[in-house]
């Protein structure tokens, strides 16, 4: 991604990076055309994602609790605004809270990506929860920058770091109120079950 954000590489290099090496992860090999073709048939799928009903609760909750909310992406800022949209998490969230970083000139896990939101809305990062699925880029990330972390582990993978730990995990979307109800102490939770 970095190579991407300097453009030394494509986009269409990043995305079939990821893709080959994601397949050979699992033992898969995968042509650069083949690539190709899985990137195309992926740009048409995402017009059918659908945001997980706990987390729309999640976001209704947080919302009616007047509680701050925010999104950072590491991406191109077209694809990942088509995603947000497709989502309807702008329902929640403003757009002058949503910091993808093709757009503002950092990618996670750097510390300088935290730190330009804490910036840019002027956080308490002792007070902020970053709620992410990614190890590396996301609790790595707010781990350095100091905010509290939620790991959403729903892929069962191990930390790439023992030495850090997110302060929650789930496995699983369906117990993300419940955590979020042990961290904030708002009546609204039982409304939005």
């Amino acid at each position: 991604f970095d190579k991407h954000m300097s453009g030394e590489i494509t986009a269409l290099d990043l995305q079939t990076y990821r893709i080959i090496r994601a397949c050979d992860d699992v033992g898969v090999a995968l042509s650069y055309e083949e690539a190709v073709a899985f990137q195309e048939a992926y740009l048409s799928e995402q017009r059918k994602i659908k945001l997980l009903k706990p987390m729309r609760h999640l976001l209704e909750a947080l919302s009616k609790a007047n509680i701050q909310l925010a999104i950072l992406t590491n991406g191109e800022t077209d694809h990942q605004m088509r995603k947000i949209k497709q989502l309807g998490v702008s329902n929640w969230i403003p757009e002058k809270h949503i910091f993808i970083s093709g757009e503002i000139g950092y990618s996670k896990p750097s510390v300088e990506t935290f730190k330009y939101i804490e910036d840019q809305i002027e956080i308490n990062r002792e007070t902020t929860i970053y709620i992410g699925d990614s190890f590396e880029n996301d609790i790595i990330g707010a781990y350095h920058a100091g905010w509290k972390s939620i790991w959403c582990n729903h892929r069962n993978r191990k930390p790439t770091q023992t030495d850090i730990k997110a302060d929650y995990m789930i496995n699983n979307p369906e117990e993300i109120l419940s955590i979020m109800s042990q961290i904030i102490d708002m009546k609204i939770w039982s409304e939005t079950r």
